[in-house]
């Protein structure tokens, strides 16, 4: 006979986010079980390194902005697509915004395991999709591999830590500041011929 557990790696992870939140990525891991309500045990049942702990947190993470951004329309234009990215994205850090913090804790400190990463970005194939379009204008134009991403998400988190969702139209027009200074730089630059710019 199998005896559920009390608690899923799910919730323990929500509740390990929540922590790691409020007390940064240093706290213990006991601390970490003392608050989700498991022994130390059980959360090393669950996540036997503190790394393999940080890893489920951002794949948690992950997994929801990939549910919240859903299918995009191939066909639709890329500032359209671009566009719904943008909405969907906002409305999920202000659903998630302990979510969306820790995301960036973690990502920006450089403690999620590069594969890990790796992985979680091939569920945001829309978005990378974007991006990927986006960057070789702009490996065209002499900038650097991961310049347009660095961008969109320097601008997203401004939007976000702003509240613009909140006023879809600042959100509007901060997307058109965003994409205008991407698209209107890059892709024109790199559709002139040779010194016509």
């Amino acid at each position: 006979m199998v005896i559920p557990m009390k608690f899923t790696p799910d919730e323990v992870l929500d509740s390990a986010i929540e922590i790691v939140a409020d007390e940064g990525v240093g706290v213990s891991t006991s601390r970490i079980a003392r608050g989700a309500g498991v022994s130390n045990g059980t959360l090393f049942n669950y996540f036997p390194t503190k790394q393999a702990l940080l890893d489920a947190m951002y794949v948690r993470i992950k997994r929801g902005l990939v549910f919240a951004i859903g299918e995009l329309d191939d066909d639709a234009e890329l500032v359209d697509r671009a566009r719904v990215i943008w909405q969907r994205w906002l409305r999920w850090a202000t659903i998630a915004p302990t979510h969306w913090r820790v995301g960036r804790l973690l990502t920006g400190a450089d403690l999620v395991t590069p594969s890990v990463v790796e992985q979680s970005l091939a569920g945001l194939a829309g978005p990378m999709a974007v991006v990927e379009q986006l960057e070789s204008s702009a490996t065209a134009a002499g900038l650097p591999a991961g310049f347009v991403g660095a961008v969109i998400q320097a601008q997203l988190d401004v939007a976000i830590e702003l509240g613009l969702d909140a006023d879809p139209a600042a959100s509007a027009t901060a997307f058109d500041v965003m994409w205008q200074g991407l698209t209107r730089v890059l892709v024109d630059r790199t559709l002139q011929p040779a010194g016509s710019i």
